[in-house]
């Protein structure tokens, strides 16, 4: 994860983290929660938890569509470009199918998932 990345992830959880007190007053006793890891390890940053599940798929569509901007920006050549697509258009789609996700994308390198419950 590049810096510039890092820095937009941390304005994320502190926009999350400043809405979390209102949030927590009005929210419904089931809550979201969303993350993303490499298949077999923990996650690299905390999961983050919604009181709407449309709000869930929206951090997670946000962070597959960063990662896909990189890596199509990384791409040296067409074909490698033309390749992203097969990697992150499952997950992408799959985030659009309703709850609960557990998906992976193409390659299989990451695993995202959302997941209801009520702690």
């Amino acid at each position: 994860m590049s810096y510039a990345d890092k820095i937009e992830q941390a304005h994320w959880e502190e926009h999350m983290q400043s809405d979390s007190d209102e949030r927590t007053r009005y929210c419904p006793p089931v809550r979201y929660v969303a993350g993303w890891n490499m298949p077999g390890y923990l996650p690299e940053s905390e999961p983050a938890t919604f009181c709407d599940p449309a709000e869930a798929v929206a951090y997670l569509v946000n962070t597959v569509e960063r990662f896909w901007d990189q890596d199509y920006e990384s791409a040296e050549t067409s074909e490698e470009r033309l390749g992203l697509d097969d990697k992150w258009l499952p997950v992408h789609t799959d985030l659009h199918t309703g709850l609960p996700v557990d998906s992976y994308c193409g390659d299989m390198s990451l695993h995202f998932w959302i997941m209801e419950t009520t702690e």
